[in-house]
């Protein structure tokens, strides 16, 4: 039992760290929870895609994609 409760605890930490539930909410929106999962994804690799970008460039100007 008290493993059960333990990963209910880790489940809830998770969703308050994504800002989901606050104080105030009990219960949150399934396509909440999914948008800021994306945007965190987008925010995650799309970053790390422009930096590659940003590092192919030859010293001539040429970009290889």
């Amino acid at each position: 039992m008290d493993i059960l409760k333990a990963e209910i605890a880790r489940k809830r930490k998770l969703l308050e760290e994504k800002e989901l539930l606050g104080t105030d909410k009990k219960y949150f929106k399934r396509g909440e929870l999914i948008a800021k999962e994306q945007e965190d994804y987008r925010k995650k690799y799309y970053s790390l895609n422009e930096a590659d970008d940003k590092s192919s460039t030859i010293s001539d100007g040429t970009t290889y994609q």
